[in-house]
């Protein structure tokens, strides 16, 4: 058997079946600890943003338009799950001066660091067609998986760390953005902020324009975007801080991994939804509808090539005379949420938590009950 076919067959036979159990291993264990790194994380950025004002201050950096994450393979090769961060204006790579840091990630080196050592020995039986050479490529076309998650941790993050003090007595550009992605190569979006000074009326017609692309991964604060029209935006992985949008159609809409915080949402359509990871704790979404949405835990994909989503959190929030006829929310949490007059009529609610006081609250049929968890 030539070098070429043993390559195929090692990656086909080998790498994919173990980079999957090594995936699967992973991915409970990240958010298992999910909270704990994400502090870590929080405390290193607030860091940083005190080195980025202390230069503003001395009127060595101006103002900053983007922050950006990025994996360095060459670490990786060496051991390290090491990223440059880098605070740059409004003209991104493009700045010549930009505050320069570094996030090590070393809590995603474990799994990759089993699946080389498995790798390894499973590549003895191709008769020397894997090299060491093609192992250390490999784990470096592996470690990308690992990367994924470190986006997500940065992402889950963030919320948190663009309220420190610190961030906020930065001084920015009108638009700023936080990016992950390797070094000079694709990034990806994890938040997002434009000036507060824009008034709730201009930012709700440009979401009505529901321009193509626009609009995901945006940050919106103390605005009235009540009565909107939104259906089939894509919203993922964007955060609403103390909105009102009261009475907004969110039918079809993508609002994986959204964050609500503080939001007034009463009478919202949420009809037909990707709900995915989404937060809506604390929220009030009394007489809100939830029909055939969507927003179970677990992998989108039976690939499972990107971190696993978290059960919809309703925890605290005001669902009273919410509607989730149809909805499909496996392992969504309702702790202490307000369930009178709730519909729950064929929701898939299997593995949802609910707190023990609500059971005389919840409507649910006999094999909803269950599959539901109750906590004390």
């Amino acid at each position: 058997m030539g070098k070429e076919e043993s390559l195929r067959l090692f990656v086909q036979q080998v790498v994919e079946p173990n980079r999957q159990s090594a995936l699967s291993a992973f991915d409970p264990y990240f958010h298992a600890n999910k909270e704990k790194w994400s502090s870590d994380f929080i405390l290193s950025f607030q860091q940083y943003c005190r080195t980025i004002r202390e230069r503003q201050i001395r009127g060595e950096k101006g103002r900053i338009g983007h922050i950006t994450f990025s994996m360095l393979r060459t670490e990786i090769a060496d051991g390290r799950f090491a990223y440059l961060v880098e605070a740059t204006d409004a003209s991104w790579i493009l700045d010549q001066n930009p505050c320069r840091t570094r996030y090590d990630a070393d809590w995603a080196l474990y799994d990759l660091d089993k699946l080389e050592l498995q790798l390894v020995q499973e590549s003895r039986q191709y008769m020397g067609n894997v090299t060491v050479v093609d192992l250390e490529r490999q784990r470096l076309l592996d470690s990308i998986y690992f990367h994924h998650y470190v986006i997500e941790l940065i992402r889950y993050a963030m919320p948190r760390a663009v309220q420190l003090h610190e961030f906020i007595e930065l001084e920015k550009e009108e638009q700023l953005e936080v990016r992950v992605g390797e070094y000079m190569d694709t990034s990806e979006v994890v938040y997002q902020e434009a000036s507060p000074n824009y008034h709730s009326e201009d930012v709700k017609e440009w979401l009505q324009e529901k321009n193509d692309y626009e609009y995901a991964y945006s940050a919106f604060a103390e605005l009235d975007l009540s009565n909107g029209e939104y259906s089939k935006l894509d919203l993922r992985f964007s955060t609403f801080r103390d909105c009102t949008l009261s009475s907004s159609n969110f039918e079809e809409a993508v609002l994986v991994g959204t964050r609500w915080k503080e939001c007034q949402l009463a009478g919202a359509n949420f009809s037909y939804a990707l709900l995915h990871g989404a937060d809506l704790s604390g929220c009030d979404l009394s007489d809100a509808t939830f029909r055939n949405s969507e927003g179970c835990s677990g992998f989108l994909h039976a690939k499972k090539d990107r971190p696993s989503f978290s059960g919809v959190n309703f925890s605290r929030a005001n669902l009273t005379g919410a509607n989730f006829a149809g909805a499909s929310l496996r392992g969504a949490q309702f702790i202490d949420a307000q369930l009178e007059r709730t519909r729950f009529v064929g929701a898939d609610l299997t593995g949802a938590i609910f707190s023990e006081h609500q059971a005389g609250d919840v409507l649910l049929d006999e094999s909803q009950r269950k599959g539901v968890i109750w906590r004390t």
